[in-house]
């Protein structure tokens, strides 16, 4: 009955979000969508332990914390890359962003609220330790932290090939385009980004609101999994060039912001896959979760008489052969490089 339901809330659609009106939101917001300000000084004043593992990639754990607890931390992620000396972002404006970005965050077993500050967190750790983030301007380093806060903004919890087979309204709101899910997810970062009620690059120039809102939806739309194999030869001709000595294997012809972009595009994919590289119980708490919610896609597609995508399918699938494939062909070929 759930997931007939849902498919038919999938199909229904026609409202201005792309019809999914009819999904669950975020399980600790309000049933209006609106989520209640969490930032309680006793909540904060719990938080000092956690606060100084936001740039530990394997000590920190989004699962072990709550709702209102991540958005906590997540805000200082923001304090931490110094945007409101910078660029006068005041915290005020971060606060009602991180909130607007949890309300957003649909129900979903795996892209969530809290997969959303898992991958925040990773990025802001690799970006720490990788030596990115000193190279970054403050609107660059705004950019990156946004784009992996957004990247899956009102994720549906299926992929782009079912809400193309299922005539979603979302599939005719972007022409069909395979990447319609980065695109959508872009679209509502921009939203959010220079909406009134989040007012977020308010005290930002006109251009460079535009620098910005362009950098998020080119990191964004390179989380796009039709792109990997593009990411993943750019990385190993890099690798292959260090190797031989010869030069650092960038494209000599992008220009220097052209080549710290395609940085904060890999870092960003690094983050976004790297559940598998994170201690073991972390992983597999990941692992189960995403493969539910394949199979929830699978019984979907079952119930709209819809042919069911092999990964997604319960009856014929293993989560342990879900999870070998993934990092046999998507997560090695990218961090062995």
């Amino acid at each position: 009955d759930w997931a007939r339901d849902r498919a038919q809330g999938m199909r229904r659609g026609g409202s201005e979000n792309g019809g999914m009106d009819e999904l669950a939101r975020c399980s600790s917001c309000s049933s209006s969508g609106s989520c209640h300000d969490p930032w309680d000084e006793g909540v904060r004043g719990a938080l000092v332990s956690a606060r100084g593992k936001l740039s530990d990639i394997e000590g920190f754990a989004s699962i072990d914390y709550t709702p209102d607890e991540l958005a906590i931390l997540v805000a200082d992620i923001f304090e931490l890359i110094q945007i409101e000396e910078h660029l006068n972002v005041p915290k005020s404006a971060v606060h009602k962003f991180v909130l607007s970005v949890r309300a957003q965050m649909l129900d979903n077993p795996y892209h969530n609220w809290v997969h959303v500050v898992d991958v925040t967190q990773t990025l802001y750790s690799l970006a720490v330790q990788s030596g990115l983030l000193e190279r970054l301007s403050p609107k660059q380093r705004l950019a990156l932290i946004i784009s992996a806060m957004c990247h899956d903004l009102e994720h549906p919890g299926v992929n782009s090939a079912y809400l193309l087979k299922s005539n979603s309204t979302l599939a005719s709101t972007y022409n069909q385009d395979p990447g319609l899910l980065e695109k959508h997810h872009s679209l509502r970062a921009f939203e959010l980004m220079i909406g009134r009620e989040s007012s977020l690059l308010l005290k930002l120039s006109h251009a460079d609101k535009r620098e910005v809102c362009s950098m998020v939806r080119d990191l964004i739309c390179a989380t796009d999994m039709g792109r990997h194999s593009t990411f993943v030869a750019a990385l190993k001709r890099r690798v292959e060039a260090i190797e031989s000595g010869s030069t650092d294997g960038r494209d000599p012809l992008m220009s220097e912001d052209e080549r710290t972009l395609e940085d904060m595009q890999l870092l960003l994919k690094c983050a976004d896959i790297s559940n598998v590289l994170k201690p073991f119980a972390v992983a597999k708490h990941w692992a189960v979760r995403v493969t539910d919610e394949f199979f929830a896609q699978g019984d979907l597609e079952r119930v709209g008489g819809m042919e069911v995508t092999p990964m997604c399918d319960r009856r014929t699938q293993s989560r342990v052969a879900l999870q070998k494939g993934f990092i046999d062909f998507v997560v090695a070929p990218f961090v062995k490089c």
